[in-house]
């Protein structure tokens, strides 16, 4: 799902006319909640005056992230000029190149995104256009069996689901690690791991279709007794166990 804010806006001060600053956030829930990696975008354009060989009367977009509680952060300065011809079909076509993005990576919370647009004509920033967010961690594993508490038979299966939201291609996830830990002795011992693929079509329909893959299956033998069962997914962005969950469950 794409999420755009806009409002006309003007600033007399300094004579520019601003007509419209979009930001968009790239992501299924905007707006929100939103993945931890993001990208936001937009376009911004001075339809009245452009000058100085830019334009879109514009040649710079900063973008900051403010929490709830703490320090702003700098997220950067936008990669600004590509190609936006819904904007150019509104305000012309030299106004075509007036897109921004910026790749952002924040963690988990509210947020408010603000993009600063900085004139070419006046040589400052002069408008800002901003969206509260709510910052999810894109990272989601659920053990579907064995399920908390459960009491299982000493051979079975460890069978759930591991996706990463930000991913923009598969799950994201390509393997996991499954490890028993027994809850007398503290003693771990490694159950098994298996790569990410079994036919999920219920995660596909919840997510999309490209994580209607991100089941796994790993068989476990375990000796009687009380274990937490923890499961490592693997993210590929990364090339880290950046993702764990746990369940308890009596071997008998």
């Amino acid at each position: 799902m794409v999420g755009v804010l806009g409002a006309p806006v003007a600033d007399p001060l300094v004579g520019i006319g601003i007509t419209r600053i979009t930001l968009r956030i790239c992501c299924r829930h905007w707006p929100h909640r939103t993945p931890r990696l993001a990208d936001p975008s937009g376009h911004a354009a001075d339809p009245l005056r452009p000058r100085n060989g830019k334009p879109a009367g514009v040649d710079a977009v900063h973008v900051w992230a403010y929490p709830a509680s703490g320090p702003a952060r700098f997220i950067g300065a936008a990669t600004y000029g590509s190609s936006r011809p819904d904007v150019a079909a509104v305000f012309g076509a030299r106004f075509g190149n007036s897109a921004w993005t910026v790749a952002a990576d924040l963690d988990p919370g509210p947020w408010t995104i603000v993009a600063y647009l900085h004139s070419s004509i006046s040589g400052g920033f002069i408008l800002s256009s901003s969206v509260a967010i709510n910052v999810e961690d894109s990272l989601l594993l659920q053990i579907d069996v064995p399920e908390t508490d459960a009491v299982a038979p000493p051979n079975g299966r460890v069978a759930g689901w591991a996706l990463d939201l930000s991913s923009t291609s598969g799950p994201g996830i390509d393997t996991v690690q499954v490890w028993a830990i027994d809850a007398d002795t503290d003693e771990p011992s490694l159950v098994g791991h298996s790569e990410l693929g079994v036919s999920r079509p219920d995660v596909g329909a919840a997510f999309g279709d490209q994580f209607s893959s991100s089941g796994f299956s790993v068989p476990y033998t375990l000796p009687p007794g009380t274990y937490d069962i923890y499961v490592y997914g693997h993210r590929l962005q990364t090339n880290n166990f950046d993702i764990v969950r746990a369940v308890r469950v009596t071997i008998q």
